[in-house]
């Protein structure tokens, strides 16, 4: 299995709790794997948290856990990078654009911005990285106004893209996806008609010094 985004491979520990400090003290720590066979114990950090281990290197004895912080939802399924502060959700459930940004509204949340390279480069790493989602095209949280110009669901204007060569390519298609045969660049499809999954966002971050780190239940 690849490696891609390990960033410590067995690093020996006393315990599980050293492990999850261990994690909590990289800040592109995401998840991590606490291996104890026959009373050696040791920690493997990830870069990404995986919907399933099959995209992880996974050791006999192993247990998976994630990072999280106490405002963003990982019990509904939501994701934290805290480099980034981008706590997001990878809905399944394939909707139209506008059917997404809705459900994702009532969440207290909007469909993801993609706001810079970075998080281009991580969502792309995200989506790539497990076969649930590599060959499936994603709505995001961009869309074209009726003055012809790009903007975040919230009327902003974006200042960055990353349009695949040739996009956007039709003035009846108004919403931005990432387009897996694209690589996940952008690409612009039609925001009614059409069902895909979708990403979904949370802004809501509390002072630095209220927030809790935790850890989950491994994924079997």
């Amino acid at each position: 299995m690849s490696k891609t985004f390990v960033i410590d491979d067995l690093h020996p520990v006393t315990s599980l709790a050293a492990c999850a400090v261990r994690c909590a003290s990289q800040l592109e720590c995401g998840s991590f794997f606490f291996v104890e066979i026959e009373n050696q114990r040791s920690c493997q950090t990830h870069s990404l948290v995986f919907t399933s281990t099959e995209g992880a290197e996974v050791s006999p004895g192993s247990r998976y856990y994630q990072l999280f912080e106490d405002w963003c939802p990982q019990k509904k399924g939501y994701i934290l990078n805290r480099k980034l502060s981008l706590c997001y959700h990878f809905v399944t459930s394939e909707q139209t654009w506008i059917s997404a940004m809705t459900a994702c509204e009532k969440e207290g949340g909007h469909l993801l911005w993609l706001t810079s390279q970075e998080v281009v480069d991580h969502l792309k790493d995200f989506l790539s990285s497990s076969p649930d989602r590599r060959r499936r095209h994603v709505s995001v949280g961009i869309h074209m106004t009726t003055s012809q110009d790009w903007t975040f669901t919230d009327g902003r204007q974006i200042t960055f893209t990353d349009w695949a060569e040739g996009e956007p390519s039709s003035r009846s298609e108004n919403c931005v996806v990432m387009a897996w045969f694209y690589s996940f660049r952008w690409n612009d499809a039609p925001c009614f008609g059409y069902t895909r999954p979708s990403l979904c966002q949370i802004d809501s971050i509390p002072d630095v010094m209220d927030r809790e780190l935790l850890s989950s239940d491994y994924i079997d």
